[in-house]
């Protein structure tokens, strides 16, 4: 697998990161995205550019636990409607400004887009490695090509940091930050939905995908229910990994 922490990018992302930061801060989502994308592109040339297919799967599957598909078969079928579980997409509806937790290959952007004409679409993801994949090496085309929507705007960074330097408002974000809670758990803390749910407008909704094990699916409900959402869970086909719809009622 390629490893940036061990590459001459290293300490370049941790600027880059910085950068987006700071233009996040002051609201400027477009020169937060042209950075990102500068800079992915920098490590799809030098990286990523000469790896086989094979070694991209690979890559996608270590760092996003898979994308709904069983085996080695990517089942693009199958990879939507997982998608469109996760991204809640038949609750979007035009002109709505949307925010991603978890950007991956593009996927859960692709079953927004595909269904709705929204405004903005802003999403996050810490790893350089799966944006220069989804940019510019992604193995599912329509969802490479929905990332270069102009409405798509891609940030690099912790999402934990980024969401605490947004002052806008949301009408439906999508948290698809990690396949196991057990490694995110910052993603998943009471503390970070509490930041979360401050950028959503009244009566805006939030989806979380909470994974499988049943004592972190238990938490993250218990904790969403707390901070005063109205919460329905909802099950994949034929697994017991679990999504968590909200509805923020104030």
């Amino acid at each position: 697998m390629v490893m940036i922490g061990k590459s001459p990018w290293r300490y370049a992302e941790e600027i880059i990161k910085r950068q987006v930061l700071e233009k996040v801060s002051r609201g400027q989502y477009s020169e937060a995205d042209k950075i990102t994308r500068d800079f992915v592109k920098r490590i799809y040339e030098d990286e990523i550019s000469k790896l086989s297919v094979e070694q991209i799967k690979k890559i996608v599957h270590e760092i996003t636990g898979g994308l709904g598909y069983k085996g080695d078969d990517w089942n693009i079928m199958r990879m939507n409607y997982v998608g469109s579980i996760i991204s809640w997409a038949e609750i979007v509806k035009d002109g709505y400004r949307i925010l991603e937790i978890g950007t991956g290959l593009g996927r859960t952007c692709f079953t927004i887009l595909y269904s709705c004409d929204i405004s903005e679409y802003v999403t996050i993801d810490i790893s350089p490695e799966i944006l220069a994949i989804a940019l510019f090496k992604n193995p599912i085309e329509m969802y490479q090509k929905v990332l270069w929507d102009k409405r798509v705007r891609i940030l690099l960074g912790d999402a934990v940091n980024v969401v605490r330097r947004i002052r806008d408002k949301f009408d439906h974000i999508v948290h698809d930050g990690g396949p196991n809670p057990v490694k995110n758990p910052r993603l998943f803390s009471q503390n970070f939905f509490k930041y979360l749910i401050k950028r959503l407008r009244k009566n805006g909704t939030l989806s979380v995908f909470a994974g499988r094990d049943p004592k972190w699916v238990d938490k993250i409900y218990r904790n969403l229910v707390l901070l005063g959402l109205r919460v329905e869970t909802v099950t994949f086909p034929d697994t017991p990994v679990r999504v968590l719809h909200c509805i923020k009622p104030f």
